[in-house]
């Protein structure tokens, strides 16, 4: 009997003995068969295939938000910051003050000297091009003013 000729079969481990002797006699060796082991082994978690993290506007136009709200969610800049809102170390904006929510496209005349400015926005230097960028703004809502005279000076 020639030992290339042979193919390995795969098993799957069930307590019917006569599975595993039958499939060793059609072999025709005593001891030697091949058994496909389990893509995950105990105690291994799945296979890791990465999160989705759920980017982009989380308050939109015009909601009231409170101090510390969470607007968006983004890689890099794609919404910038506007009046009363801050930046996250993730590039993450959310708001400073209580108020509404306004998002804005507002037209961008950069400073050309600048390094940063000249690296991304080289190509439309020249050209007539304007460029936009958004802005997200917090508006406060003003206080009633319901006060009155008491003295006047």
């Amino acid at each position: 009997m020639i030992l290339k000729s042979l193919k390995p079969f795969y098993l799957s481990f069930t307590n019917n003995s006569s599975t595993l002797f039958s499939a060793t006699k059609l072999a025709g060796l005593s001891g030697v068969v091949c058994c496909r082991e389990k893509s995950t082994k105990p105690g291994r978690l799945k296979p890791h295939r990465g999160h989705y993290r759920y980017r982009g506007i989380k308050t939109p136009d015009s909601t009231f938000v409170t101090s510390g709200t969470s607007l968006v969610s983004q890689r890099g800049l794609v919404y910038f910051p506007g009046l009363n809102v801050g930046v996250g170390r993730d590039f993450t904006l959310f708001a400073l003050e209580h108020g509404r929510v306004f998002v804005t496209t507002e037209k961008v005349c950069p400073n050309w000297s600048h390094s940063f400015i000249k690296r991304f926005y080289g190509q439309f230097k020249d050209s007539q091009v304007p460029i936009y960028k958004n802005y997200l703004h917090v508006i406060p809502i003003p206080m009633p003013n319901k006060f009155k005279l008491v003295e006047q000076y």
